[in-house]
């Protein structure tokens, strides 16, 4: 591996922290200390990010799927460029795509936990519009993932979809989901300028009303530049804290003999997704619906982009075309794009009006969507378990 990939297991070796049960024991204060670091950074900023986005008249839809999804992302894209820069994109890729069926699992999960709230039924049209990119994103992916294990002559044609631009070596799919991304961007910024934030409750029916917001979660005693201030300190501590849990993370595998090929990737993908976790609560505890959602959503999208990122720190063969060609651990990649193409289309069915309506038929898609993805992660470390030789 290169210097950018061991740097930080250099560190740990240096204060005797990479193996023994010395190690074992004491790495997981560090842990506990910048874990709980991330939980308070991630309540602070979520109510700054309320507060400062309605006075600023933002809609919820923007502050949730560009600015929420954008920083509770950044530590997925330090860790996409550092793998990216070392030679192992794969790693990242599996980090993030797992990490988008992870954000579906959680949307799932709160569905069914404030069910009674009906926390999700009333997602505006400009989450939904992001939910349908993401499906595009995904669809696509697990297009290019085809091909590999199916013989049938039409589905060779699919193979173009793997290819790397000449010249720039970066995957075209990934480059067209980050040009997809900027213009989603500007569409966002524009319609936000033309329509008025509005919070009139006689929109319920038309699902694009914003979610209220109090006297008190607007915290009048603060300036919109104090709320700025905070709001910015909260970031920082929340990436540089994160950043901090996936160094650590980086180590575990190691220190407790763990395949780093895929329980070694779960908990990193458990740690990097801890923001998100977190906000996604605190939003919903405050009664912010839609700028909840769309953080999972926007991160799903981001998520896509940030790919694209490691794509050009890798300077390789093309992200796709690596993992497609080289890659040993092949199938365990096409099963996660298949499982997020799944899980969205599920999703997308949950928010429809018809299936809100009928309680029985939502719980039942939730819990689908909640068993596809526990299932398919306990097949996925039982078979690493069982051709893994004990240490």
């Amino acid at each position: 591996m290169g210097k950018l990939l061991t740097w930080n297991i250099d560190i740990f070796k240096a204060m005797h922290l990479y193996e023994g049960k010395v190690a074992q024991a004491v790495l997981w204060i560090p842990f506990l200390f910048f874990a709980v670091g991330v939980i308070f950074a991630s309540k602070y900023m979520s109510e700054y990010l309320v507060a400062w986005t309605a006075r600023k008249k933002i809609k919820q839809s923007v502050a949730g799927a560009l600015i929420l999804a954008t920083v509770t992302s950044l530590p997925e894209t330090t860790i996409a460029l550092t793998m990216g820069a070392s030679g192992f994109p794969q790693q990242s890729f599996a980090n993030t795509i797992g990490g988008n069926s992870y954000y579906l699992f959680l949307f799932a999960l709160i569905s069914l936990i404030f069910i009674r709230r009906q926390s999700f039924i009333r997602v505006n049209k400009w989450n939904r519009i992001l939910l349908m990119i993401g499906l595009s994103f995904s669809c696509i992916l697990f297009l290019t993932f085809i091909p590999q294990h199916f013989t049938v002559e039409s589905l060779n044609a699919l193979r173009f979809l793997a290819y790397t631009i000449p010249g720039i070596n970066i995957s075209w799919v990934l480059l067209l989901f980050a040009l997809s991304y900027i213009l989603t961007i500007f569409f966002f910024l524009r319609q936000n300028k033309k329509e008025p934030v509005t919070y009139d409750k006689n929109l319920i029916a038309q699902y694009d009303e914003e979610d209220e917001t109090t006297e008190k979660e607007l915290k009048n005693h603060l300036t919109i530049k104090q709320l700025l201030i905070f709001f910015i300190v909260a970031i920082v501590v929340l990436v540089s804290f994160s950043f901090c849990l996936s160094l650590i993370m980086g180590v575990v595998p190691h220190t407790y003999h763990i395949p780093e090929t895929s329980a070694g990737g779960l908990l990193l993908s458990f740690v990097t997704n801890m923001p998100e976790t977190i906000s996604t609560f605190t939003l919903l505890k405050m009664g912010k619906n839609n700028i909840a959602f769309g953080g999972l959503v926007g991160s799903i999208l981001y998520n896509n982009v940030i790919n694209f990122f490691g794509d050009i720190a890798f300077q390789g063969d093309g992200v796709l075309n690596h993992i497609i060609s080289h890659d040993q651990d092949y199938l365990q990649y096409f099963m996660l794009t298949l499982m997020q193409f799944v899980l969205i289309v599920l999703t997308r069915l949950t928010i429809q009006r018809q299936v809100v309506r009928h309680r029985k038929i939502y719980i039942f898609l939730n819990l689908i969507i909640i068993l596809i993805f526990i299932s398919i992660w306990a097949v996925n470390l039982t078979v690493i378990a069982a051709i893994t030789p004990l240490p």
